[in-house]
């Protein structure tokens, strides 16, 4: 990891919480083409074929350097 993790407990916030998903919705749509459905406890990602994990979605991100960055810098822009 490049140092800029975002555990899954603030990548769940980043999704659920309707402040945080505007920014966090952009960037799932550009790098997976991803939409977030619903907020707070009822949210969810969905891809093309359904719901996605997001612990694996998670992962996914936290081991590619770049989008991992972007998603901290985004995260980091929001909680300030």
């Amino acid at each position: 990891m490049a140092g800029y993790e975002v555990t899954l407990a603030d990548f769940a916030r980043l999704v659920s919480d309707p402040y945080c998903q505007p920014s966090t919705a952009a960037l799932l749509q550009r790098w997976y083409g991803l939409d977030i459905v619903g907020t707070k406890d009822e949210a969810w990602v969905r891809g093309a074929d359904g719901p996605v994990d997001l612990a694996a979605l998670h992962a996914d991100i936290q081991v590619d350097a770049d989008k991992q960055q972007s998603l901290y810098n985004t995260a980091m822009s929001l909680w300030r």
